[in-house]
């Protein structure tokens, strides 16, 4: 139909409110709500009261890049590296000056660590066949470069959808990575 066709007056009856709420309730069906599990969630589901983010996402501080957890207050120049830490087997040795844990992308970061050189930054200069022991650092670091702080995706009680909101493929990889 056109605009030239459309209806110049509304082909619906008007209604008194009281048939018109009589016809909601006879047409309207009665929806039910459970509590699922977010592996549970599928697309389309429609969320039923607000979903908050149970805990901090990242949980502990973490590396942004593959490099190497150390003093920021440390001078460009060599480093020992004293252990690894990768996504699944963190390492949280105190790390002194002249010192290094080398840390993959997204692996926690030592607490004592306070900046993390990006791998391209550094030049390997000894190792015993297969892991490195010392390396050298080239240019400064600044305090707290390239660590991901705890919260610093969503935070504990953050709101992360709507009481109503429709789930999609962006709102369930939101539920998914928040737990």
């Amino acid at each position: 139909m056109g605009v030239i066709d459309r209806h110049r007056v509304s082909p619906w009856p008007a209604l008194p409110m009281d048939e018109a709420y009589r016809v909601i309730e006879d047409e309207a069906t009665l929806v039910t709500t459970k509590r699922v599990a977010v592996w549970e969630i599928d697309i389309g589901d429609v969320v039923a009261e607000d979903i908050c983010s149970a805990y901090n996402v990242p949980e502990v501080r973490t590396s942004i890049k593959d490099g190497y957890a150390v003093l920021a207050s440390d001078p460009p120049g060599k480093r020992t590296v004293i252990g690894f830490s990768t996504a699944g087997s963190p390492c949280n040795k105190t790390i002194n000056p002249g010192e290094c844990v080398r840390v993959s992308t997204g692996a926690f970061v030592p607490d004592s660590a306070t900046g993390v050189v990006m791998v391209e930054r550094t030049k390997l200069l000894e190792h015993d066949g297969s892991e490195e022991l010392v390396i050298e650092v080239e240019g400064n670091t600044a305090d707290g470069q390239d660590i991901r702080l705890p919260g610093s995706d969503t935070s504990l009680g953050d709101l992360l959808l709507e009481k109503g909101a429709v789930v999609g493929s962006a709102e369930l990889g939101i539920l998914l990575a928040s737990g």
